[in-house]
C-alpha cells in the first residue's frame, strides 16, 4: 500500500494509496451492452455471409470482424500501458488501430456492391480496390510520418487522432454512398432493400437520439444508462438481415416516412425547449419553474403544426409516390364538386386511377339505370 504526500494550507498530509489491477470481469461487466451488440452485430453479418456469399455481405464480414476484435480489446482494458514490450505493442497498435479501419473499409465496399455493384464500378474498376487498400495506407502513413522527434506516448496518441479522423472519414462516405444509391436506384428490388436498410438506420438513429443523446445534452443523464447505448442499433441489424436476404420485401416507405419525422421533430422542439428554458431561466433565474411551463406549454402548442409541415416535407422528398397520389386525389376531389358531365367525369376516373396505382389496364363499368 504505497503512500502520497499532499501539502493543504501549509500542512503535509499522507495518504494511503491502494494500488490493484482491475479484473477482466469488472470490465466486461460493466460495458457488457457495448459487447453485447458487437458480438450481436459480428454473428449478423457472419450468417448472412453464410447465407448470400459474396464481395457485398464479405465487406459486412469485415466490418463486423475489425469492430468485434478492436472493441473486446479495448473493453477488456488492455491498453498501451499494459502493451509495454515491443512486440506486444505493436499488436495491440495492429489490432487497435489498423483492424478497426480495415472494417470500416469494409462498410464502404458494402456501401459500393450492395444491392447491385454500383454503376462507375463498371467503368472504373480500380475504385473498389482503392477504397479498400486507401483508409489502411493513410493510417500508415500518417504513424510512419509521426515517428520523428517524439517519444511513444506522443506517436501513440498521434497515431490515434489519425486513426479517429480516417475511421470518421470512411464512415461518412459510406453513408454518402448509401443515400447516393438509394436515391438513384432504379430496380424495383433493389430500391426496396435500401429502403429497408434506411428504415433501420433510420429508427436507430432515432433512438440513439432521443433516448441517450438528446436526453444527455438537455437535462444532464439520459433514460437509461449508457452501456446500453448499443441497443439503438438493433433495427439496423433487422432492416440489414431483411435486406439481404430479402424475405418479406414489403413496402418500408411508411416507416421511413414516420421514423424522420418524428426523429426531425424531436430535435426541432427538443432545441426550442432547451432555448425557451435557458433563455427565461436567465430572465427569471435559473430555479424558477415558469421556464419550464412556458417551455413545456410552447412545445404542446406546436406539435401538431410543426408535425404535420414536417411530414410533408418529408413526403415530397422521401416518399414522392405516397405524396404525388395523396395531391392527385385532393386535386380529383375539388373538381369532382363541380363536374356534372358523365362522361368527363369517366375519363377524369381512369385518369386518377392510372396515375395513382399505375394498372395495365383500367377500365370503369356503369351500372345502367333501372327501368
Amino acid at each position: 500500500m504505497p503512500g502520497r504526500r499532499l501539502v493543504r494550507d501549509g500542512q503535509r498530509l499522507a495518504l494511503p494509496v491502494t494500488l490493484r489491477r482491475v479484473g477482466v470481469v469488472d470490465q466486461l461487466l460493466q460495458a457488457w451492452g457495448t459487447i453485447l451488440f458487437v458480438v450481436l452485430l459480428f454473428v449478423v453479418m457472419a450468417y448472412l455471409y453464410a447465407r448470400r456469399p459474396g464481395p457485398a455481405t464479405g465487406g459486412l464480414l469485415v466490418l463486423g470482424s475489425g469492430l468485434l476484435s478492436s472493441d473486446l480489446t479495448l473493453e477488456i482494458g488492455v491498453s498501451t500501458v499494459d502493451a509495454r514490450g515491443d512486440l506486444v505493442l505493436w499488436l495491440y497498435m495492429l489490432n487497435t488501430q489498423v483492424v478497426y479501419v480495415m472494417g470500416w473499409a469494409g462498410l464502404v465496399a458494402f456501401a459500393m456492391l450492395f444491392p447491385r455493384p454500383w454503376a462507375p464500378l463498371t467503368r472504373h474498376r480500380w475504385l473498389l480496390p482503392v477504397a479498400c487498400v486507401a483508409p489502411v495506407a493513410l493510417l500508415v502513413a500518417l504513424a510512419l510520418a509521426a515517428l520523428g522527434g517524439v517519444g511513444l506516448p506522443q506517436w501513440v496518441g498521434r497515431v490515434i487522432a489519425g486513426e479517429t479522423v480516417v475511421s470518421l472519414t470512411m464512415l461518412g462516405l459510406g453513408i454518402a454512398l448509401a443515400m447516393v444509391r438509394y436515391l438513384t436506384a432504379t430496380d424495383p428490388i433493389g430500391r426496396q432493400q435500401l429502403k429497408w436498410l434506411a428504415g433501420g438506420a433510420c429508427v436507430s438513429g432515432t433512438l440513439a437520439l432521443a433516448v441517450w443523446f438528446l436526453p444527455q445534452l438537455l437535462f444532464g443523464e439520459s433514460p437509461l444508462p449508457d452501456s446500453w447505448l448499443g441497443f439503438s442499433g438493433l433495427p439496423l441489424l433487422a432492416g440489414l438481415t431483411v435486406a439481404v436476404l430479402r424475405y418479406r420485401l414489403f413496402d418500408v416507405d411508411r416507416i421511413i416516412s414516420r421514423t424522420l419525422t418524428y426523429g426531425l421533430l424531436t430535435v426541432l422542439l427538443g432545441g426550442g425547449y432547451a432555448a425557451v428554458v435557458l433563455g427565461l431561466g436567465r430572465l427569471v433565474g435559473h430555479d424558477s419553474s415558469v421556464a419550464v411551463a412556458a417551455a413545456t406549454l410552447a412545445v404542446a402548442t406546436v406539435f401538431q403544426p410543426a408535425r404535420r409541415r414536417i411530414q410533408r416535407v418529408v413526403d415530397r422528398r422521401f416518399n414522392r409516390r405516397h405524396y404525388d397520389t395523396s395531391q392527385t386525389v385532393a386535386a380529383f376531389s375539388a373538381r369532382l364538386r363541380d363536374q356534372v358531365d358523365l362522361d368527363t367525369l369517366t375519363a377524369e376516373v381512369l385518369a386518377v386511377a392510372e396515375q395513382t396505382m399505375q394498372p395495365t389496364r383500367a377500365s370503369l363499368w356503369l351500372r345502367p339505370p333501372p327501368a
